[in-house]
């Protein structure tokens, strides 16, 4: 069900985490950006769905006793705490998610390299030897 889904998705998503870390911005440039956007993507969908299925068991949990009853098998932990916390670190996520796709694609400049024969590196040379 939806669980395989979002399970799914966040897998694909750390494939496109491990390529984004081992492509550097300066060989693989749109690689890296693709693989940004696919992380990004994906994680969100995942855990917007870890979150509803998550809001379904608790709401399923609290509805199904009586009031004033015990759960069946106390020794259990109630799903409350952790429902609560990833409810948070989903929002958390989304917040991030507008702010670097949406808004960073609306303000992206266009990315310019710094040559080797420009006048910062005549005035920084130590700088711009290790970066040669």
């Amino acid at each position: 069900g939806w669980w395989y889904t979002a399970c799914a998705l966040a897998c694909i998503a750390c494939v496109a985490l491990v390529l984004l870390t081992c492509l550097s911005t300066y060989d693989h440039e749109d690689a890296h950006a693709y693989s940004a956007y696919a992380f990004f993507i994906l994680m969100a969908v995942a855990l917007t769905i870890f979150s509803a299925t998550s809001t379904a068991i608790h709401h399923a949990e609290t509805n199904t006793l009586p009031p004033n009853t015990a759960p069946l098998n106390s020794a259990l932990p109630s799903m409350a705490p952790l429902w609560r916390l990833k409810l948070a670190i989903t929002a958390i996520f989304w917040v991030s998610f507008l702010i670097y796709l949406p808004v960073g694609l609306a303000i992206n400049c266009a990315w310019v390299r710094l040559p080797i024969d420009s006048d910062y590196c005549a005035r920084h040379e130590d700088f711009c030897e290790d970066m040669a």
